[in-house]
């Protein structure tokens, strides 16, 4: 119970505590589809494709308040395979894969309420009291990666002498655009309307809120990062199936960069 006034009068009014159960359901949908050719009796080329899409329902969010979001998902994936046979003695196997990935935090109990139309989503309201309805101000909100690798290995035999090298470069792209406040977001207190109390639901149904946010314009955060690996290995083949095996190894990560761009 809470006591409203507009500092004449008070009046009580009750409230009861809120629960509500939202079901979380995931679906899930997989594709993937492969290709092998021997182009000819040195080279042999292959591609495989891999698709996932799928939702989880009632993901987060203020549930009590009738307000949550699922989390829509989809990830691709591609890659492409050559091996050419020079020799009895060297073979090469050339690598390249591209992976998407993107997901959000969107829909759920407004499902027009997304990135693509942010300005469905309801303001974010919230009392002093701890009660708070609408959409959160950081929703809905999503992020794409992108990876790029390139892998080239190859073998080279001399004798009772294996050698084994290569190298892989990765490339890694994060955007995340950022949504927070776009639809506004208000905070009642209730010391406009309070007198020897403070009551924020009296502020609120007068509007008089205590604090307002609303972001103009957007801003999307950019991650970029380069991974090189390289390796080198030898094998000696000695008599009755005895080997020893060994060689350096080493691997570098360059970080490329790190961007903050703003959109207006």
């Amino acid at each position: 119970m809470i006591t409203v006034s507009d500092g004449a009068t008070s009046a009580p009014i009750e409230f009861a505590g809120v629960e509500r159960s939202v079901p979380g359901l995931f679906n899930d949908r997989e594709f993937t589809g492969r290709v092998d050719v021997q182009l000819t009796n040195k080279d042999r080329v292959g591609a495989r494709y891999i698709f996932q899409q799928n939702i989880l329902t009632g993901a987060t969010g203020r549930f009590a308040a009738g307000a949550w979001v699922d989390i829509p998902a989809r990830d691709q994936q591609i890659a492409l395979d050559w091996t050419r046979t020079f020799s009895n003695q060297l073979v090469n196997q050339l690598r390249y894969s591209f992976s998407r990935a993107g997901f959000g935090f969107e829909g759920g109990s407004f499902p027009t309420c997304t990135r693509a139309n942010i300005f469905a989503c309801p303001t974010g309201i919230t009392l002093q009291s701890g009660v708070a309805f609408g959409i959160q101000n950081n929703l809905p909100q999503g992020r794409i990666i992108n990876n790029t690798q390139v892998q080239d290995n190859a073998s080279l035999t001399r004798g009772r002498h294996t050698f084994k090298f290569g190298g892989d470069i990765l490339h890694v792209q994060l955007f995340q655009p950022t949504n927070t406040s776009k639809n506004g977001g208000f905070t009642y207190s209730g010391k406009l309307t309070g007198v020897s109390t403070t009551n924020a639901l009296a502020d609120l149904l007068a509007g008089y809120p205590a604090t307002s946010v609303l972001m103009s314009g957007g801003a999307t955060n950019h991650i970029l990062q380069t991974n090189y690996a390289g390796f080198a290995q030898g094998l000696v083949v000695g008599g009755n199936n005895a080997y020893t095996d060994g060689g350096p190894q080493s691997y570098t990560q360059n970080l490329v960069g790190f961007l903050v761009t703003v959109k207006l």
